[in-house]
């Protein structure tokens, strides 16, 4: 519950104030040259919205919110993943960098159980070694749980 809460007020501030940028975004001809509040294009989420088969019809607004949405799911990984990467690199100046690395995006994915969803998208890297040594641990369990079947 406490890893859900600090998650969503992680989300809180980041919708405190949302970004105006000028010509970028969904620059359509709709859109009167005004200010945009979205960095992604929307003409770019309507496309992978239109592949839904699910999905009839798309307003503008509906297409705006999940632009938004996007941003800020975006953002949220991107802080946390630096906060993995500034707590991690504390220690240890000689290796610090400035860019976020797949091991902090996995370790944000196995922080917050509600981002679950997304651990068969951004697992954690294992060697080759220990992937064999799983797969060896699963015959094992499978040999013994057949053994036990055959038994009774």
């Amino acid at each position: 519950y406490n890893e859900y809460k600090s998650y969503l007020s992680v989300m809180a501030e980041s919708t405190t104030a949302p970004n105006t940028i000028v010509g970028v975004g969904g620059g359509e001809g709709g859109d009167n040259g005004n200010k945009m509040l979205t960095l992604l294009p929307l003409s770019r989420v309507r496309t992978i919205m239109k592949q839904c088969p699910d999905i009839s019809a798309l307003s503008q607004e509906s297409i705006f919110l999940i632009t938004r949405a996007t941003e800020l799911f975006i953002e949220l990984m991107t802080r946390e993943s630096y906060d993995i990467m500034e707590e991690k690199y504390k220690s240890n100046q000689s290796e610090r960098t400035s860019q976020i690395i797949y091991k902090d995006l996995a370790s944000v994915v196995d922080k917050y159980d509600c981002l679950v969803f997304l651990s068969d998208i951004v697992p954690q890297k294992i060697t080759v070694r220990e992937y064999y040594k799983l797969l060896q641990e699963e015959e094992e369990e499978e040999n013994k749980e057949n053994g036990n079947e055959k038994e009774t």
